[in-house]
């Protein structure tokens, strides 16, 4: 069965670069949420409110910034070391 590429619609595009945004700021405090939220989240299937039916997302660590192509950063747990700097961002779920 051959699955068709997830794009997320306006409203979830602007709900991605919020959280994106917000998981991503510079300070300690906004680093811990990051860590906190990934850590207990990176398994989830996230839906967003006002999102296209069938439409699910998914916490991942990447060597990139929002609005660049996800460089997905592998690690066993998701507490283990990821080896470089990191961007928490949303991808869609095939």
């Amino acid at each position: 069965v051959e699955q068709q590429a997830i794009t997320p619609s306006v409203t979830e595009a602007a709900q991605i670069n919020a959280w994106e945004a917000q998981l991503n700021e510079p300070g300690a405090n906004q680093a811990l949420v990051g860590r906190w939220l990934f850590e207990h989240l990176f398994l989830a299937h996230i839906y967003f409110e006002g999102g296209e039916a069938g439409h699910f997302f998914q916490w991942v660590r990447s060597r990139t910034p929002s609005g660049k192509p996800v460089d997905l950063i592998a690690t066993r747990r998701p507490d283990d070391d990821p080896g470089s700097d990191f961007y928490y961002r949303l991808i869609p779920v095939p």
